[in-house]
């Protein structure tokens, strides 16, 4: 076995279906924005995803206890529609086992009646903007000038030549409409991206009438602010008082 589906209910019959997926990447900026969609629309989880090549780390979770990471599929119908939200604490690292997980995800849309792909990313620059720009790479031209009606700018390649991972395979190898939104974040390791995750949502509220609101995520967005706005000052601090000899030297 590498991957095996686990439902948590029995399924049903799903019309003109979506698969949103954004698992942990450039800044978590997909992971944050479909899993505040899933929790904001209250998605329900239908399965979970195992696989005897998972990573080899596990989780602590808010009641002190060790848990494995998880991948896990939500659904939500929305009116006449469906949509599927792929989230999880990992994505395969191994380019084998992200091809088998991708091939995988898209044999069971095939049975869930999915019409349309999109995956979330972020594009990693030295410095996050104040307003990140929201691109998008699509596996046809028919989908992108759908996608241009939202005011998503389709010339990615002036900004991004690869996408790694599940962002990109999860839209280049399917045969349905499929495309990777992503939103400009900074490649800091430690950095989080909520501002793209929050411009990533409102695309998404656009284009499928979410009306998902932001009030929870803009008390993170503050939170986080007050933070490093606090670690920028001590940072400061530190460096005034050292005489800088080299004007070249990056710290």
């Amino acid at each position: 076995m590498t991957w095996k589906i686990n439902y948590a209910k029995k399924l049903g019959k799903y019309n003109n279906a979506t698969l949103i997926a954004g698992l942990p990447g450039i800044a978590n900026t997909g992971k944050i924005a479909v899993d505040y969609l899933a929790t904001e629309l209250k998605a329900k989880k239908i399965a979970d995803f195992l696989s005897n090549k998972g990573p080899v780390f596990t989780l602590i979770n808010e009641y002190d206890e060790v848990v494995m990471p998880k991948i896990e599929l939500h659904h939500k119908k929305i009116k006449s529609r469906d949509f599927f939200f792929l989230i999880g604490d990992y994505q395969p690292i191994e380019d084998e086992e992200s091809y088998s997980f991708c091939n995988f995800i898209i044999d069971i849309t095939k049975k869930l009646n999915v019409k349309q792909i999109i995956t979330l990313g972020g594009i990693g620059l030295e410095q996050e903007p104040e307003k990140p720009q929201i691109y998008a790479a699509v596996n046809n031209k028919k989908f992108a000038k759908e996608l241009q009606k939202y005011n998503i700018n389709t010339k990615v390649s002036r900004k991004v030549s690869t996408i790694i991972g599940v962002t990109g395979l999860l839209i280049a190898l399917p045969k349905v409409n499929a495309a990777a939104i992503l939103a400009e974040t900074s490649i800091f390791p430690a950095h989080i991206g909520l501002n793209p995750a929050k411009e990533l949502i409102k695309k998404l509220n656009n284009m499928f009438n979410f009306e998902v609101k932001f009030n929870n995520l803009n008390k993170e967005i503050k939170e986080i602010k007050k933070l490093t706005d606090s670690l920028m000052i001590q940072h400061e601090k530190m460096t005034s008082k050292k005489k800088v000899r080299d004007i070249n030297y990056i710290g």
